[in-house]
């Protein structure tokens, strides 16, 4: 459905899987729509935004009142009500409405079946799907804003498995992140049921293995990532469906690159090039040339990815934005950072604007600013800035994320090299209590971090130590 109500609401996945239509007998307000659009007033409507149910007039949230019943039907004035009420036939169209929202709640939410009737006047968050609020939403992590970014994560997996759409949202475009995107991408790989021949495994694995890599658990599925590109290239000789080579390849190359394998993501793209040059294939070939210290090529192919994919999808596409964040990254390894600054600050504004403040790819470039103030050692500012978008981070992604590891770990570097151990270690005290509580004491992250704690805490009793003896010393003498 192309109108803007189904848009804001989402409500036509929910109709579609009660009644088979999201308009038929059902949504009023977007009925109004299809009415306008029949009478040639679509591009008006569309434009305008909404439209009044009695006298179609266009309008927006704040010039239209909402039905109090259906919370659908939309009108310029309460004339236009009183009589779509009495000669339009929302009487009834509002109750066959409530009914199916009903349904569709139950659906979402069968422990819900006999509950206490919705009441949306709360001003509670409430999920877009089933408009429900309990239990609480959660942020999608996607370009739409406050609470039109709230959604259930079973209500988003059903309107997923409905409409095929997996990986982006169908109001702003933009793809999903955070916890939203686990449960999406967990759900679809389970819908394969391992099924290696099923035409969606290959591509279900590579989702799966992206979110698990920003995880910072991407060993967890290599060996089936790695299944997943032979099965790819299997069906492109066979001219089969659903070989997403490129986009398998790239992933693999991703995930070795954030393993440290830049030999072998080099070999294993370069022997793919150029047969299939998709531009995060590409992408991922620049990335590591530039970790293997090459970096006038890095540069080279990153500027030339970035131009095809800008005149291909526009300079503002979230994958263009995303490539982009490597040019500072980059000019910080060649130490040019001043170009650095100014190419991290214009992107990181570009992508607040399009992407949202608190989407992945832009609190990554805010990262970047970090980093360049760590190569110029200043680490006081690198502290501060990292202070405050450990929160951010931590709020949206969660606690064991793993850009919030990095920021973490980043900053008890930055203390340490201020020499203030004694935050580092009450800081890593904090952060150990997070990871035992996420995958218990036993895990080799777990045991990894202990052991880091170990050498810090050494470190500063052996500076405590020669610190009393010089004392010491100076007082003798």
């Amino acid at each position: 459905c192309a109108y803007v109500t189904c848009l804001l609401h989402q409500s036509h996945i929910s109709l579609v899987s009660v009644r088979g239509g999201c308009w038929i007998s059902g949504s009023q307000a977007c009925l109004t729509m299809h009415k306008a659009g029949a009478r040639g007033g679509k591009k008006k409507a569309i434009e305008g935004g909404l439209g009044c149910a009695q006298c179609h007039t266009p309008g927006t949230l704040k010039s239209l009142k909402k039905c109090s019943g259906c919370l659908q039907a939309l009108y310029c004035s309460a004339q236009c009500q009183r009589l779509h009420w009495k000669q339009g036939g929302h009487k009834k169209a509002c109750t066959n409405l409530k009914k199916v929202q009903t349904a569709a709640r139950t659906a979402m939410h069968p422990a819900a079946a006999n509950t206490a009737p919705l009441q949306l006047d709360t001003g509670a968050p409430r999920c877009i799907i089933c408009l429900d609020g309990t239990p609480p939403p959660i942020q999608r992590g996607c370009g739409c804003r406050g609470d039109a970014g709230l959604a259930h994560p079973d209500c988003q997996v059903a309107a997923a498995r409905a409409s095929g759409k997996w990986t982006g949202c169908g109001t702003c475009g933009v793809g999903f992140s955070g916890k939203m995107e686990g449960f999406l991408t967990e759900s679809r790989l389970a819908d394969t049921q391992g099924n290696t021949r099923h035409i969606d495994w290959p591509t279900a694995v590579a989702v799966r293995a992206k979110h698990l890599g920003e995880m910072g658990r991407f060993h967890e599925i290599k060996e089936q990532l790695e299944a997943a590109l032979e099965e790819s290239l299997r069906r492109e000789r066979l001219n089969l469906l659903g070989s997403a080579i490129e986009f398998v390849a790239a992933i693999l190359g991703y995930g070795l690159l954030d393993s440290g394998e830049y030999e072998n993501c080099k070999a294993l793209l370069g022997g793919l090039m150029p047969t299939y040059a998709d531009a995060d294939v590409c992408m991922c070939l620049a990335i590591a040339h530039g970790k293997l210290g090459h970096f006038e090529d890095a540069l080279r192919l990153y500027q030339v990815v970035i131009d095809k994919e800008g005149q291909h999808k526009g300079v503002e596409s979230e994958k263009c934005l995303r490539f982009r964040i490597h040019i500072p990254e980059t000019l910080c390894d060649m130490a040019r950072f001043e170009e650095a600054h100014v190419a991290q600050q214009e992107l990181v504004t570009l992508q607040r604007r399009v992407l949202g403040p608190e989407h992945l790819v832009t609190l990554v470039t805010e990262a970047i600013r970090i980093q360049i103030l760590s190569q110029e050692k200043r680490f006081a500012d690198a502290e501060k800035e990292c202070r405050r978008l450990l929160p951010i981070v931590e709020r949206v992604y969660g606690p064991v994320f793993h850009l919030t590891t990095t920021l973490h770990t980043r900053l008890m570097s930055y203390l340490i090299h201020q020499g203030k151990l004694s935050e580092v270690e009450w800081e890593g005290a904090s952060r150990l209590l997070i990871l035992k509580d996420a995958f218990g004491p036993d895990h080799e992250s777990v045991i990894e971090f202990t052991q880091k704690l170990e050498l810090v805490a050494e470190f500063h009793r052996k500076q405590a130590e020669t610190y009393a003896c010089t004392s010491a010393c100076q007082r003798q003498a």
